[in-house]
């Protein structure tokens, strides 16, 4: 064999071996063998109390059909928000269907940003799991007819997304994101979505989120 020849198939030979240690070493920060564990949040029962009366007088309001064409305004507390996701995830994980084989371990809002944490189930056996733990850390917003996400932090298993990284994919995105269909149903319905002194500041068109809700299944107007 030719010496040109040998040292190729050496550095090819090397780059694979280097290319399969770094697979490994990226699986093994990526799956692991049970979910995130999260110290779970306590509802809040006047705050989901509280929510809830929001919640049905904004429902009477578009159910009485009168002056549907003005904006309405409704103010979420930081409080008030964490009891709707506590009973969302508890929901989420108790009547879990067929579907994607996810759970949404954790819900929050701290006042400024929001934080996710869920688990994905690959459903195929490997030696460190099939468990992909992921924790994320955003700012949603509606605002001028567009869904915007502001990605703070971003982790997969132990491996640290770069959030500009993410934050560009989804501004590459933009079109498609806010272009399909339930964007453009949430989109027709809530006029604009903010974060104010760490409250949830949500404006929509009552006369549009009735359309919205009439064809949600099981409401009727």
């Amino acid at each position: 064999m030719k010496r040109p020849l040998f040292k190729f198939f050496i550095i090819t030979g090397t780059i694979a071996l280097i290319l399969l240690a770094l697979g490994i070493v990226l699986l093994s920060l990526i799956i692991s063998k049970q979910k995130i564990e999260v110290e779970p949040l306590s509802l809040n029962y006047p705050a989901w109390f509280s929510v809830n009366q929001k919640m049905n007088k904004e429902m009477k309001f578009i159910k009485n059909g009168k002056n549907l064409s003005a904006n309405r305004t409704v103010i979420v507390t930081k409080q008030e928000a964490n009891a709707m996701f506590y009973m969302a995830v508890t929901a989420n994980n108790t009547y879990k269907q067929d579907g994607p084989n996810y759970n949404v371990q954790y819900m929050n809002f701290s006042g400024n940003d929001f934080t996710v944490y869920f688990s994905l189930d690959i459903e195929h056996k490997t030696p460190f799991g099939n468990i992909i733990n992921c924790r994320l850390r955003f700012i949603p917003q509606i605002e001028d007819g567009t869904i915007k996400v502001d990605i703070e932090s971003m982790r997969i298993g132990e491996l640290p997304i770069p959030a500009k990284l993410v934050n560009y994919f989804i501004s590459s995105n933009d079109d498609k994101i806010n272009n399909n269909k339930p964007a453009r149903d949430l989109l027709s319905a809530v006029k604009s979505f903010s974060i104010e002194r760490k409250s949830l500041k949500i404006v929509y068109k009552p006369e549009n989120m009735m359309n919205l809700l009439s064809g949600s299944r099981g409401l009727d107007f």
